[in-house]
């Protein structure tokens, strides 16, 4: 493995354990605060790009809308 890469791995560790600490922190003294859930968990509403319908099928508002 590369010297940088090893090297940028023990560089994340403080920033990651800082962040488990803050977790921690948090959790104490806010307890009712509920945790959000997890970024990759999404809706079945969210799955599909929603794509407006146009103004104006033609004509100069069509261009700009």
């Amino acid at each position: 493995m590369e010297p940088i890469l090893v090297a940028q791995r023990f560089l994340a560790a403080p920033m990651t354990f800082y962040t488990l600490w803050w977790t921690a922190v948090v959790d104490t003294f806010y307890p009712h605060i509920p945790r959000l859930p997890h970024p990759h968990h999404f809706h079945q509403d969210h799955d599909q790009l929603v794509i407006p319908e146009p103004i104006e099928e033609t004509g100069e508002h069509a261009l700009f809308a």
